[in-house]
């Protein structure tokens, strides 16, 4: 593999580039991680029960989402903006179309639980 290493080359020409700031860590499957979780019950054990490893599972999720989110943000923050979409129409077309998502995402998570959007069939944890 052929690095052009000029300054010309700009940002993406670094080490950094080659993989994500999580270290890796934001390319778990966690579903497969669920499912080892689902033949073997060794989550379930270690933490006394399954609830408890599903909350923890879930919150390991959540904090990887985070960390995963403010990474592109950083990157985003880095890169030159399009004249054309940088005015006040465009931003709040993204703004309603972002409040449209959080109401689906909050809705499907109040009438899941935490349990049923963080893999809590898998620990055991069916709804009714």
């Amino acid at each position: 593999v052929e690095r052009n290493t000029s300054p010309a080359a700009g940002p993406m020409s670094s080490s950094a580039a080659e993989h994500d700031c999580c270290g890796g860590l934001s390319n778990i499957d966690f579903r497969k991680v669920a499912r080892w979780e689902q033949r073997t019950r060794k989550l379930s054990r270690a933490f006394g029960s399954p609830y408890l490893a599903c909350y923890a599972l879930g919150s390991i999720i959540l904090l990887l989402n985070v960390l995963r989110s403010h990474c592109f943000t950083q990157a985003m923050m880095s890169q030159p903006k399009m004249e054309v979409l940088d005015n006040r129409t465009i931003y709040f077309l993204g703004l309603a179309l972002l409040g449209g998502g959080v109401v689906f995402v909050l809705s499907s998570f109040f009438a899941l639980g935490f349990t049923g959007t963080f893999l809590g069939d898998y620990f055991g944890i069916l709804k009714e």
